[in-house]
């Protein structure tokens, strides 16, 4: 089963490119991978403030409820994979891609060094392909 990565950080561009792949995955009979980057500076930030924990839940939180919105009205829900990445949003992305048939990218994100596969780049207007 082909699998389609995307990187979720929160934006309404990174929601709108979760759309996007959710329905292309659904649309493929593929998987859908969902990955949100934590990086260093966040977790170092919650953990001075004593709220490590529940920022972990609450990216956690966040990322499920997109996601649920996201394949919210499809006809036939694709298995997802979501993790929450412990690094830089690059690194994030390159680990989702990794046996990726597809990376979207929503507007802003770069494609990860490294990375020569085919991928999709959501500039705030969502289409299909």
């Amino acid at each position: 089963m082909e699998r389609i990565a995307i990187g979720y950080d929160g934006t309404p561009e990174s929601a709108a490119a979760l759309r996007w792949a959710a329905r292309t995955a659904a649309r493929r009979h593929g998987a859908l991978r969902v990955v949100t980057a934590w990086t260093a500076r966040e977790r170092a930030v919650a953990r001075a403030a004593g709220t490590l924990p529940a920022e972990r839940e609450r990216l956690q939180r966040a990322q499920a409820d997109a996601i649920d919105a996201a394949v919210a009205g499809l006809p036939s829900r694709p298995p997802v994979v979501r993790e929450l990445v412990l690094g830089e949003p690059e690194t994030a992305l390159a680990h989702a891609a990794s046996d990726a048939a597809l990376l979207v990218l929503s507007a802003g994100q770069r494609v990860p060094r490294h990375y020569h596969g085919p991928y999709s780049t959501m500039n705030g207007v969502e289409r299909a392909i």
